[in-house]
């Protein structure tokens, strides 16, 4: 899409060198058959309505609903196609950021003997504000 064929002063080896790309790439013309397009169509379908459907939940609802069996790298590879991916919670979310500040837990050696006597609250709010708005 970027490579201009009609252009008078550059060379199509010249763009392709500009790209990055091979020049074999300039002339090849990928074909998508068209039952493909169509499986593509439903999972895409499907995607829209069930975004945390893997692979596998696709292939089921691809052979109960639509009647079509295909196999689950299949299913994969034309995910990959669309650029599509299931959601969901990944690995090592809660991992600390050692970039982030440590603040101490104060109320460590502290026993709750009395009502009102620790109070607490939620100051993330006040720390997202900009500060340059604010006057005093």
């Amino acid at each position: 899409m970027l490579v201009d064929r009609a252009h008078p002063n550059i060379s199509l080896q010249r763009q392709a060198e500009l790209l990055e790309i091979s020049r074999a790439s300039l002339y090849c013309q990928p074909k998508i058959a068209k039952r493909d397009i169509e499986i593509m169509n439903v999972i895409d379908q499907i995607y829209t309505d069930l975004p945390f459907y893997g692979s596998r939940r696709i292939q089921w609802q691809l052979k109960e609903k639509y009647h079509i069996e295909i196999c689950r790298q299949y299913i994969r590879r034309l995910m990959r196609l669309l650029g599509i991916e299931t959601i969901y919670p990944r690995k090592n979310t809660s991992q600390i950021n050692d970039l982030h500040l440590k603040y101490p837990y104060l109320l460590k050696n502290i026993i709750a003997a009395f009502v009102n006597h620790i109070w607490g609250t939620d100051t993330s709010p006040i720390s997202n504000w900009n500060t340059d708005l604010l006057t005093w």
